[in-house]
């Protein structure tokens, strides 16, 4: 479903946030 892949989105963006 899209939940998975929306999780999978704010894992991939707090990931960039987190290197910044």
């Amino acid at each position: 479903r899209i939940f998975g892949f929306g999780i999978r989105i704010a894992t991939d963006t707090a990931k960039l946030l987190f290197i910044r």
